[in-house]
């Protein structure tokens, strides 16, 4: 069956390295580099865009671009779009085609827009191999007027590995206007009227044969936070909102006082605790602890200094979650307003960032816009403050590098640590075979 990938507006989530928004993913190099300007306007930025298989439900957008004045040859890349991650394969030699909307201010502007079509690897941010160059059939676009593309080739035949995705880039061809003037072109897509509308475009990149996606495993979800405080000694650990049965509970804790031997928290039987963290070794000590969730799970906790802390409640359906490796820290000592998270990477696809952030000290963290911050917690004396949230991003696919998240203060402060922790679905346990094959296997009596 064909496989088609509709052109939508919204930002690409695949990770970790797209092609760049100032470069075009194809070996050919664009008249004026992304971004600069063309001597009469900026020529565009190459966002990665999303295409998917799924249509679009609303009216069509679109993006113009001002030429240059002048009747050189102007080949300008306009927009990209990024599939979803593949599943190993090669993509043999087959027709396919490339459709959107186009429009052109005057004919003199010969506008004939064409399309790159590759194969990206976002583990390594290389290209790895170009399926096709598809060319305008029409020699001139329309005027005022938006008429749609007829655009098909055969591609070459390239070999992809699992997570590579198919990059679109719709350019303006390396034609000249025959008179010195700026125009404007426009491409039209993500529509909700059909593949041949001139009103309302589903644009679309058209492949003969069947491509077959990477199954990625849903997402492990946030349920709620809480964050709180207390002096030394013994105390029991909040439970978010809505926490029941099958939640994974995870635990960032900072205390100001000299714990580096036994972490901020003492924790009871059924908790695992992580590395303790410290910016500059004499205070600040941070770690997390985590565990599965159960009216049975202990939450008799000792707080061994003058401690903030939050809990977050995470939750996978049907599946019971884990840790995936350690935590990864950055530190920031100096007296300052930035603190920077720590980098883990994935082991495999499907994990899911939780964040930690905690100083010694008073101070307003700022939000950004990778990172919800779900729960803050504020210690007694010494002061100390301590966040937990999570990335955005999720599911994050396999052998992911995750973003260094920067934060910053409204005020300076000193010996701050930022920490990044993955969590995963946990393997399920397979029933071995009986290897003497006897009537009974190790499972059974």
């Amino acid at each position: 069956m064909p496989t088609k990938f509709y052109l939508h507006r919204t930002a690409s989530e695949v990770q970790p390295t797209l092609p760049a928004t100032n470069a075009s993913a194809s070996t050919t190099t664009p008249t004026w580099t992304p971004g600069v300007s063309n001597g009469q306007a900026a020529t565009p930025l190459l966002f990665n865009r999303t295409m998917n298989t799924t249509i679009g439900t609303v009216a069509q957008t679109s993006l113009a671009y001002t030429t240059a004045n002048n009747t050189l040859d102007q080949k300008q890349p306009f927009l990209r779009f990024v599939s979803p991650p593949l599943a190993a394969q090669t993509i043999a030699a087959q027709s396919i085609s490339v459709q959107y909307g186009y429009s052109n201010s005057n004919t003199a502007s010969f506008f004939q827009p064409t399309s790159f079509v590759g194969v990206w690897r976002p583990s390594t941010g290389a290209l790895v191999g170009t399926l096709a160059t598809v060319g305008q059939n029409v020699a001139n676009a329309a005027t005022t007027s938006q008429g749609f593309s007829n655009n098909n080739m055969t591609c070459a035949a390239v070999t992809c590995a699992a997570g590579d995705v198919i990059v679109v880039e719709i350019w303006r061809s390396a034609s000249v206007q025959t008179m010195g003037t700026a125009y404007t072109n426009t491409i039209f897509y993500d529509g909700s009227g059909g593949d041949s509308s001139t009103t309302n475009i589903s644009a679309y990149l058209n492949f003969a044969n069947t491509l077959t996606l990477q199954t990625l495993p849903a997402e492990i979800t946030f349920r709620a936070a809480v964050g709180t405080q207390a002096n030394a000694g013994a105390f029991t650990l909040a439970l978010p909102p809505g926490t029941t049965d099958g939640d994974f509970l995870v635990v960032w804790a900072e205390s100001s006082s000299a714990v580096s031997s036994t972490g901020p928290l003492t924790a009871p039987a059924g908790w695992i605790k992580g590395t303790t963290f410290s910016p500059n070794g004499t205070s600040g000590f941070c770690c997390f602890y985590w565990a599965p969730y159960s009216a049975a799970l202990s939450r008799a906790f000792m707080n061994n200094g003058s401690s903030s802390w939050c809990v977050g409640a995470y939750y996978k359906t049907g599946e019971v979650l884990d840790v995936d490796g350690a935590a990864v820290a950055t530190y920031v000592t100096s007296n300052t307003t930035t603190v920077t998270i720590g980098q883990p990477t994935t082991t495999g696809a499907g994990r899911y960032e939780v964040v930690g952030i905690s100083h010694p000290a008073t101070g307003t963290l700022n939000t950004t816009a990778t990172v919800s911050l779900d729960a803050a917690g504020t210690s007694g004396i010494p002061t100390s403050q301590s966040w937990l949230g999570h990335y955005l991003v999720h599911p994050l696919g396999a052998s992911v590098t995750c973003p260094a998240h920067n934060f910053n203060f409204t005020a300076n402060i000193a010996n701050k640590t930022g920490a990044g922790l993955l969590l995963k679905a946990a393997p399920s346990i397979s029933e071995p075979d009986n290897a003497l094959a006897g009537p009974v296997d190790n499972f059974e009596a």
